[in-house]
C-alpha cells in the first residue's frame, strides 16, 4: 500500500468515526455478502418485508431491527439469479441512536 493510499485509508476512518460510523458499519462488501446469504448484515435475521419496487430492484425492511435496503435483481422476497447489488438506504440502529425513527 502506498504512502498515499495509507493516508487516505486513516482520513477516511478518521472522517467515520467524526460522524459515529465505522467502516464494518457502512462498508459496501460486508452489506452485499450478508445480505446476498439472505441474512441482515445488522442482526442477522433472515426475514425481511417487502417494500417498493423498480425494474428489478426492491426496498426491503429488516424484520428485526429496522435496517432497510435496496436489492438487485429482487423480487417477492427472493433473488432473481445471481445477486448484483444491495444498498443499505437506512440503519435502524444509528437512527434509533440519533432519535429518529422510521415509519
Amino acid at each position: 500500500m502506498s504512502k498515499r493510499s495509507k493516508f487516505l485509508w486513516k482520513l477516511n476512518g478518521l472522517l467515520l468515526r467524526l460522524r459515529g460510523t465505522t467502516r464494518e458499519e457502512f462498508h459496501p462488501d460486508s452489506v452485499f455478502a450478508a445480505l446476498s446469504k439472505g441474512k441482515c448484515p445488522d442482526c442477522a435475521s433472515a426475514e425481511f418485508l417487502m417494500g417498493p419496487r423498480g425494474g428489478a430492484a426492491q426496498n426491503v425492511k429488516c424484520a428485526g431491527c429496522g435496517s432497510e435496503f435496496n436489492l438487485a435483481p429482487f423480487e417477492d422476497g427472493k433473488w432473481l439469479g445471481e445477486p448484483l447489488f444491495a444498498e443499505r438506504i437506512s440503519a435502524a440502529r444509528k437512527n434509533a441512536a440519533e432519535g429518529r425513527v422510521s415509519r
